[in-house]
């Protein structure tokens, strides 16, 4: 684990160099600008050099590694089990190229340099890279619904300026590669929605009283939607599986316990500076907007229906954004580097349970220069 600790100390020693400056100004004849883009750049480049040509290393390895070989014709598409636009992308590199190790380096570009200039576009930050590294590991074993992600996250100028039509656009192309990203098509209202400090509390109160009494409400729900049509017991049986008995393999106990305490000490701090935050930029409020209702969401089904959450993977990443703002409003200088510090040890607790489930597909970080056979999954 010694590699991804440290990058993230790497990363995390050029955080000073933004936090010596007051505001985060996006003029490109700003010395201090200029530097900070060099560091987001060459981390950048460093996360899909690694994701490019990793081998053997990461979840999901045998199923990814299986559809690009055996898609051989647009008409085996449709029998590959992924969605259409991901098992596309497969086909049309295999065609070209017909190398795997080409094909990540191409899905690692448009996953993670789209991503990080959209975030550039809305923040330049060195602290965002820390966080990307720690929540995300830089997305390099990432997976196809990452690129639905980074698609979706796109869309939010779009949103910002009321174009529907390219917001439209890029959430049916991200839904194309992940299912979930057609969950996004709320964010377009819920982004210029105004919602009062009082109302989120209260919708809050209710996502958690949801995440301890929602197992017997929903399987309440759902044996009186279907009661009216007669013997379906298989499909009652699976939905009522899914949403009291499916546990996802990462969802453990401990996570949730994190989880849970990250939120208590966050949240009330977003509600606190809310007005603050909303000023920073003319886009935070409308992204303050999508994380807290992907936090709403996630705590609603923390412990019923768990899968749902990947419907709010896109809402939950705004974090990497805000925390950054967030601490760029404490003026003093002491509470700053006490800050500086909180994020590296929130970063490092990040990172090492991000790792810890899948250990033994993580650990050794294998290139295809130089690997050993294992066990993959």
């Amino acid at each position: 684990m010694i590699f991804y600790f440290a990058i993230a100390i790497a990363i995390f020693c050029c955080i000073p160099i933004e936090f010596s400056s007051r505001k985060f100004s996006l003029e490109l004849n700003d010395s201090l600008n200029i530097t900070k883009q060099g560091v987001v750049f060459i981390f950048t480049l460093m996360f899909v050099f690694f994701g490019g040509f990793r081998w053997l290393t990461g979840t999901d390895w045998v199923n990814y590694k299986n559809l690009f070989d055996d898609v051989a014709s647009i008409k085996s598409l449709k029998y590959t089990g992924f969605e259409y636009g991901y098992a596309l992308l497969n086909f049309v590199v295999k065609q070209i190229f017909d190398s795997y190790t080409v094909f990540l380096i191409v899905f690692y570009c448009l996953v993670i340099i789209p991503k990080v200039f959209i975030i550039k576009r809305l923040l330049l930050s060195v602290a965002f890279v820390f966080l990307y590294f720690c929540t995300y590991m830089g997305e390099m074993v990432a997976v196809r619904n990452a690129l639905g992600v980074s698609i979706l996250l796109c869309s939010i100028p779009a949103i910002h300026s009321r174009n529907k039509k390219q917001f439209l656009f890029l959430t049916l192309l991200a839904t194309s590669v992940h299912y979930s990203c057609f969950a996004w098509i709320i964010s377009y209202w819920l982004y210029h929605k105004r919602i009062s400090k009082k109302h989120w509390l209260c919708f809050f109160i209710i996502a958690f009283a949801l995440m301890f009494f929602g197992g017997f409400i929903y399987s309440s729900i759902i044996n009186l939607i279907f009661k009216p049509f007669g013997n379906m017991g298989i499909i009652v049986s699976k939905i009522l599986f899914y949403a009291n008995d499916y546990i996802e393999p990462t969802n453990t106990v401990v996570k949730k316990i994190m989880s849970l305490v990250k939120r208590m000490v966050f949240l009330p701090l977003y509600f606190t500076i809310y007005n603050k935050l909303a000023k920073q930029s003319s886009y935070n409020r409308g992204i303050l907007n999508l994380y807290l209702f992907g936090n709403l969401f996630s705590i609603a089904f923390m412990n019923s229906f768990q899968q749902l959450n990947r419907c709010v993977i896109a809402n939950i990443f705004l974090e990497v954004i805000l925390l950054p703002d967030l601490f760029m409003l404490i003026k003093s200088k002491s509470v700053k580097m006490l800050s500086i510090w909180i994020l590296f040890l929130y970063g490092i607790e990040k990172l090492y349970f991000s790792i810890i489930p899948f250990k033994d597909v993580l650990v050794p970080f294998y290139l295809i220069f130089n690997y050993q056979n294992r066990t993959m999954y």
